[in-house]
């Protein structure tokens, strides 16, 4: 093969001549395996409230309160998320102007 086709060539394609493979990353993996736990929780838990023997509009409430208990417990992680991140930019923000202030 010339090396015209091989410059070419994604490097999945040329792994897939090779017969290879790429490798994921453990940090994707572990996104991956906590997306689907989550999901699963979640419908673990819409089917036990289906099943439940409740009426229905105790079941609406039950799923309305679950709702908003689950809304909030996201809207405080993202507020987490964003003030680590606020934090880590600062933080690398004044490591460079401090080598940038050595360095002068």
């Amino acid at each position: 093969m010339s090396n015209h086709v091989l410059s070419n060539l994604s490097s999945s394609a040329l792994l897939d001549m090779l017969g290879l493979q790429s490798k994921q990353s453990t940090r994707n993996r572990v996104m991956t395996y906590f997306g689907f736990a989550f999901a699963g929780a979640i419908i673990g838990a819409t089917a036990a409230l289906m099943l439940a023997p409740k009426s229905g509009r105790q079941l609406r409430q039950d799923i309305r309160g679950g709702a908003k208990e689950l809304g909030e417990k996201v809207s405080h992680g993202a507020s987490a998320i964003a003030d680590t991140a606020k934090r880590q930019v600062n933080e690398v923000g004044n490591h460079i102007s401090d080598v940038a202030a050595s360095n002068t």
